[in-house]
């Protein structure tokens, strides 16, 4: 079976070539402007995307060598979450260099997370070198649940839980969970807005509020 670095590596590339047919017009189609091309990515840029999202949601680089059936119940779940952030967010990544996109890059990859007040490398020292950088705009992912965890036991999703919170917070997710078990989703209530609904009429509509920082998207850097 094949681990689950390779299983990401697959899907973004699968979700690359979808973004290019989806973006594709026939000849019989006329529009008054020309869709964009979409360039794949170089491995350096797609695994950097998904190391950065694995670390979000916590899938360390130990449990990205094992396969999908190795995983726990739990890391399954953040597994695919993974996969639906890069769904959501793969068509609208932005790369821009201070060279050309074909520049030649070095073998080993440095990801460098933007917090607005500079560059800084994983030692937390500033990096003002942007020779032959590649810029990595990562948009705020936008996710539905529909009844994503309703029959998993409450440790399964406080586990899970944590993650969300990780999007909603570091990568300005909005994730809208549809449940029929919203007392199994009480841990964070404080980051929610909850709306409760029968028979398609709102019986309520809550609003917590936000938390302090909430970051509106991410951007990383390879080198």
């Amino acid at each position: 079976s094949r681990c689950v670095q390779d299983v990401l590596e697959d899907v973004y590339r699968k979700i690359e070539q979808d973004t290019t047919t989806t973006g594709s017009t026939s000849s019989s189609t006329t529009l008054p402007f020309s869709p964009p091309s979409r360039i794949p990515s170089p491995p350096q840029i797609q695994n950097a995307v998904i190391h950065e999202i694995c670390e979000l949601i916590g899938i360390s680089k130990t449990l990205r060598q094992q396969t999908p059936s190795e995983l726990s119940p739990s890391e399954n779940y953040r597994f695919g979450l993974v996969i639906a952030t890069l769904q959501s967010i793969v068509p609208t990544i932005i790369v821009t260099s201070s060279s050309s996109y074909t520049t030649t890059m070095k073998t080993s990859s440095k990801v460098v997370v933007d917090d607005s007040k500079g560059h800084k490398d994983k030692d937390g020292d500033k990096d003002d070198d942007d020779d032959d950088v590649m810029i990595i705009h990562i948009p705020s992912p936008l996710l539905l649940l529909d009844e994503w965890m309703d029959f998993e036991t409450s440790t399964v999703i406080q586990r899970v839980e944590e993650s969300l919170l990780q999007l909603c917070t570091q990568a300005g997710a909005i994730i809208l969970c549809a449940t029929h078990k919203p007392h199994l989703f009480a841990k964070q209530h404080s980051h929610h807005r909850t709306i409760t609904l029968c028979r398609g009429e709102i019986l309520s509509d809550t609003c917590f509020p936000l938390p302090p920082q909430l970051s509106s998207s991410r951007m990383i850097k390879v080198m």
